[in-house]
């Protein structure tokens, strides 16, 4: 048990720096109210949600479900005759994929709402990963 523990402790610590330059770029989410950047309203406050969802499904489960999948395919590959453990690594490559979907479903769904919201010519087929601009 309490090799487990290290093991594990090391995992998190790893994922940790791996993770930690993404989280640097995470200054870049808040678009109004510091030194030098304009104040805040609406438009603004629109284009935080907007990067905050961008930063989570892109630099949060992006990298996690890599993870996942390489952690999912170690514990299938190595499961040898132990269906218990090959039936995990299974469970765990279904609930990443269907984390992923939901993710970034709800990307798309903020971004169509957002896009209602802000941009009177707001169309479908815009690009997918860009955000609307605020013409309010």
């Amino acid at each position: 048990m309490g090799r487990n523990i290290k093991i594990l402790g090391v995992n998190i610590l790893t994922v940790f720096f791996l993770m930690f330059p993404l989280l640097a770029g995470a200054a870049k989410i808040v678009p109004c109210g510091g030194a030098g950047q304009p104040a805040c309203d609406f438009c603004k406050f629109a284009e935080l949600a907007g990067n905050l969802v961008k930063f989570l499904a892109f630099n949060i489960v992006l990298p996690l479900s890599v993870l996942s999948f390489a952690a999912a395919g170690i514990i299938f590959m190595t499961g040898g005759d132990n269906s218990s453990q090959i039936e995990k690594g299974k469970n765990i490559f279904k609930f990443t994929a269907t984390g992923i979907v939901i993710a970034f479903a709800a990307y798309a769904v903020i971004n169509t709402i957002l896009g209602f919201l802000l941009d009177p010519g707001f169309s479908l087929y815009k690009s997918w990963n860009q955000f609307p601009s605020c013409s309010l």
